[in-house]
């Protein structure tokens, strides 16, 4: 009998799924309209359609930049933020730092979220199964000059990269 209840517990703990990240006051699968909400008092973030627009209407995009908006993330601060939608949904959520930043940003994501499944050189990921963090140096010369920390919703990033590899199938070539 112990057994039994054993499996049904475990079945239960593995039948769960998690909750999508949260960034600050934003979560990923949000509405386009809640990420507005949030971010009312930012001007320069204007919604506009991904690479191809005729064969993507839903997916979009917008970027703030770290000069107009005074932005921070684990105490660092943003050079720019690029969010990314997918049928009205927040599916990517993209920080960009200064190349001093890996490092810390390492140690404080670790700390938050445990130990990365994936490092390598200028590279770690930690995932739930439900999301995925990247943490990538973007080097030149040997030394990263930027850091991207990019939050994705796993189900919605995998639809969109679907949608955009179709898209590249059907697009017409330029004259």
């Amino acid at each position: 009998m112990r057994h039994l209840w054993l499996f049904f517990f475990a079945g239960l703990l593995l039948g769960q799924s998690t909750e999508p990240y949260r960034i600050k006051g934003d979560l990923l699968g949000e509405t386009v309209a809640a990420y507005q909400q949030n971010h009312r008092n930012e001007h320069d973030c204007a919604l506009r359609h991904m690479v191809y627009p005729y064969f993507l209407p839903s997916l979009e995009d917008c970027t703030t930049s770290g000069e107009f908006q005074e932005m921070s993330y684990a105490h660092h601060r943003v050079l720019s933020r690029r969010v990314s939608f997918d049928d009205g949904r927040l599916y990517s959520l993209r920080m960009d730092f200064s190349g001093d930043a890996f490092d810390q940003l390492f140690a404080w994501l670790s700390q938050n979220f445990g130990a990365p499944f994936r490092i390598e050189a200028n590279l770690a990921q930690w995932g739930d199964g439900t999301s995925t963090i990247t943490l990538k140096g973007e080097p030149t010369n040997a030394e990263p000059t930027t850091i991207g920390l990019t939050f994705s919703l796993d189900a919605l990033e995998r639809d969109a990269e679907q949608r955009r590899f179709l898209a590249g199938q059907n697009r017409v070539p330029d004259m």
